[in-house]
């Protein structure tokens, strides 16, 4: 007889179970920065598993890389200029990683065969609610607050005679509204390379 917890929603869905651990709201941070054409910005998160969304407005950004430093991650950041920007760039992060010590004691908690925390109710989860291709943008239900994480980056080589330019796919978020516009990134560049990645619309309503 096989035991153990599964939670479903309407839709059946399996939201808590009791080998699978969410990932949660571990950090949240909205920097102010100074926008030249292309900003760089490294972010910083200890664990060893680290999911990171990003809401920003009027820029547009990506996710350049993300590099493992043996005790956390670093994501860096690229941030773009457009007609509305400032002179300065204000962003909001969103850190996800798995669950820790819980110092709630109600609530629901939930625990994997081996005693380690898989959910606790004290947490907000990493909620998911679309995956789309970094060329378009997506619109999410009405009164929600979205963030986008970057999976895989775009890269294209386009030919401005006399040189090839990478570009990529950028993205800005306000409200439930995640935009889409496509950057020059770089020069001089390899040509024949035409890759679209994909980004998660993450809900942050409430985070």
């Amino acid at each position: 007889m096989a035991t153990g917890i599964k939670i479903y929603n309407d839709a059946g869905t399996v939201q808590i179970d009791e080998s699978y651990a969410n990932l949660v709201l571990v950090d949240k941070q909205t920097i102010t920065i100074s926008t030249p054409v292309t900003t760089a910005y490294d972010y910083t998160c200890s664990g060893d598993v680290v999911a990171v969304a990003v809401k920003v407005y009027p820029e547009t950004f990506i996710t350049k890389s993300a590099q493992f430093t043996g005790t956390g991650w670093v994501y860096r950041f690229l941030f773009f200029n457009n007609p509305d920007t400032t002179g300065t760039c204000t962003f909001t992060v969103y850190a996800f990683a798995k669950p820790p010590a819980a110092t709630e004691t109600v609530g629901l908690k939930v625990l994997n065969a081996s005693g380690s925390l898989v959910f606790h109710s004290q947490f907000k989860p990493l909620r998911i609610i679309a995956v789309n291709s970094n060329a378009g943008g997506y619109t999410g239900p009405g009164g929600r607050d979205l963030a986008a994480m970057f999976l895989t980056m775009s890269l294209y080589s386009v030919v401005l005679f006399p040189s090839t330019v990478y570009e990529s796919d950028t993205l800005r978020i306000t409200g439930n509204v995640i935009q889409h516009s496509r950057i020059q990134i770089g020069t001089p560049a390899i040509a024949g390379i035409n890759t679209t990645g994909l980004y998660a619309a993450v809900d942050v309503t409430n985070y």
